[in-house]
């Protein structure tokens, strides 16, 4: 999704050099994927890159990942997004239940517990090259309840 218009925000300041005088862009791409219904209303349907903002926060989907998969031992795992309001993780495996999931990811990365969502799965939809097919994952409803 592109965006222009007298309210573009010039981003967060990382470093001192980020303070420079910002010059504002005719159009922002804002890094979020989304469509337009009949009405002309647009609805955020996700990012291209993987990361969540939660409370304001951003986190790296990818970072997620492997520090879960540290936490268990590399078992199967992966992390989506769901609207910037929960963090979806999908496993093929009943070691992970969410009661750890949520406890760990609390003390890790101070996500409250609530954002946190978990859906064992039979198995991963995969792309044409063996890696994980994170649109369809995101279709996919829970088939095994932990």
């Amino acid at each position: 999704m592109c965006y222009s218009g007298p309210n573009i925000f010039g981003g967060y300041a990382e470093n001192k050099d980020d303070l420079q005088p910002y010059v504002k862009p005719k159009v922002l791409s804002t890094g979020d994927i989304a469509k337009v219904d009949a009405e002309g209303f647009y609805y955020i349907t996700g990012r291209i890159k993987r990361i969540i903002k939660l409370a304001g926060l951003r986190y790296n989907l990818d970072e997620i990942e492997q520090l879960l998969k540290n936490e268990y031992h590399q078992t199967p795992l992966a992390c989506t997004n769901i609207k910037d309001e929960k963090l979806k993780v999908f496993s093929t495996s009943t070691e992970v239940t969410l009661e750890k999931l949520q406890k760990f990811v609390q003390s890790k990365l101070k996500i409250s517990p609530r954002m946190v969502k978990l859906s064992i799965i039979d198995e991963f939809p995969l792309t044409p090259n063996g890696k994980i097919d994170y649109s369809r994952l995101n279709k996919i409803q829970s088939l095994k309840i932990p």
